[in-house]
């Protein structure tokens, strides 16, 4: 973008005479020219330019009784004001052009091209606007990263504000219910693994991650080599602190290729022997691939509500493999904390949910040394969608801790068949969003809420369910 003093100039100079040189100085519109002094053209019926200051001054004043002494005085200060300035414009310092290294007042915020950091300082910014791609191998998939780095306050703080709104509302009114022996919800996570020595991750490993399968080599699924998995179980367990997790590596780092015959067997094996509620995705293909659509539908047909990143590439590319497979997989877009868009999703569906969820600089488990707890922000739909995958298993988790209510407390959900699957979730979902710009920003507090009597809240979950598939299959 143009700079100030350059913008003035070529609003406000004049033209230049054919023997002016490049010198810098102050033209008469009070902007910055270049051409020499004694070049410079003059107003009609005004003295030469190179008459002082004071004497120009001194010639237009009207006719009549000499001046007083004080005023004599002010006149010699501001002569003297101007050939100070005449020759600091001749040495080639024009003071009407603002410094390079002028300070930016605090109330105008960063530069537009720089970024704010209050922990490290890294190099100049990458544009949110344009996410960076991985250096894939197999440009045919890829996890789907925007951003890596600490971000500017304001979308650090917002990120922050969610999780803090989270847990002094929707797990506050979960926490008293929670009890040793519940029913746990069951969610596969497939990635690049998980750094099982990273402390948050170590503390939790028998108590609520279950199972670990790779398909990647030899190697086991609780290694990371890049950290990206480990971020996002992280995730999980951070949202839905009681729900049993299960790591299935299918890909060594998020800059190698993703088998999709890999994908599919992941799938399968979460649902016939893990038998999970949920799995999510982060990762996607530019293409179908029959082997993940048949994995897709087997899990779908069991009940298993699966979410997919949908892509980071914007408007460059249409929504990734399988988020597409509207029917049977929830897509999910990612947002900033207070719920604006992030740039680098795709364009809005004519038709669809388009869901989003918290995705920009949200802060997560990240490897280092062995037992050291180290923690990143991450940008992207990959961070999105285990967030919304959580979102649902808080949803679920309430739904079974009501099931186990006695008859004759009257705290009953229609349908709690239906909304444990992902036609049923979608549909809470939507009740849960705030639709802003174009997308449906998923606020899990706008039904699961401490304001809320669980008898309130198991209404509402009911009237969702019969608004979308009729009171009359009402189960009591």
């Amino acid at each position: 973008m143009p700079q100030r003093g350059r913008a003035e100039n070529d609003k406000g100079s004049t033209k230049k005479s054919s023997l002016s040189t490049q010198a810098e100085g102050p033209d008469q519109a009070g902007t910055t020219s270049k051409m020499p002094l004694e070049f410079r053209p003059v107003k009609p019926q005004q003295a030469p330019f190179d008459k002082k200051a004071g004497d120009r001054e001194r010639d237009s004043l009207p006719m009549g009784p000499a001046l007083s002494p004080l005023k004599e005085k002010n006149i010699q200060r501001r002569r003297a004001k101007s050939d100070q300035d005449i020759t600091k414009s001749t040495n080639g310092e024009n003071l009407r052009t603002p410094s390079r290294n002028t300070e930016r007042p605090k109330s105008a915020g960063p530069p537009p091209d720089e970024t704010v950091d209050k922990v490290t300082n890294p190099p100049r910014r990458k544009s949110l606007d344009t996410p960076s791609r991985p250096n894939t191998i197999d440009v045919l998939s890829k996890f789907y990263d925007a951003h890596v780095g600490d971000g500017n306050s304001y979308i650090s703080d917002a990120a922050d504000q969610w999780f803090k709104d989270l847990q002094s509302d929707t797990q506050a009114l979960l926490e008293p219910y929670r009890k040793d022996r519940m029913k746990r919800v069951k969610i596969a996570i497939l990635d690049t693994g998980v750094d099982r020595t990273h402390a948050s991750i170590e503390s939790q490993w028998s108590k609520r991650i279950k199972g670990v399968k790779s398909w990647v080599n030899s190697e086991g699924g609780d290694i990371d080599q890049c950290g990206h998995g480990t971020h996002a179980a992280a995730l999980l367990l951070k949202v839905a602190p009681e729900a049993h997790v299960y790591v299935a590596r299918i890909a060594k780092d998020n800059n190698s290729s993703i088998n999709h015959n890999n994908v599919a067997q992941a799938i399968m094996h979460a649902s016939d022997e893990w038998n999970v509620n949920i799995v999510t995705m982060s990762f996607g293909f530019p293409q179908r691939y029959l082997s993940i659509v048949n994995a897709v539908k087997h899990a779908f047909l069991k009940d298993i509500i699966i979410f997919a990143a949908a892509s980071n590439d914007g408007a460059r590319r249409k929504m990734a493999f399988p988020a597409n497979l509207s029917s049977m997989v929830i897509s999910i877009n990612s947002a900033d904390g207070g719920g604006a868009r992030s740039r680098y999703n795709p364009p809005a569906q004519s038709t669809g949910d388009n869901f989003s969820v918290l995705g920009e600089a949200v802060l997560s488990a990240w490897p280092t040394k062995p037992g050291k707890a180290f923690e990143k922000r991450q940008w992207g739909t990959s961070t999105s969608t285990p967030i919304a995958a959580a979102i649902a298993a808080l949803v679920l988790e309430l739904v079974l801790e009501l099931d186990k209510q006695p008859k004759e407390s009257n705290i009953r959900i229609s349908h709690r068949t239906t909304l444990q699957t992902a036609e049923g979730i979608r549909e809470v979902f939507r009740r849960m969003s705030e639709a802003k710009d174009g997308y449906n920003f998923v606020v899990p507090w706008n039904v699961l809420s401490k304001r809320f009597s669980r008898e309130r809240i198991a209404d509402r979950l009911s009237d969702i369910m019969d608004d979308k598939f009729g009171a009359e299959f009402r189960c009591n």
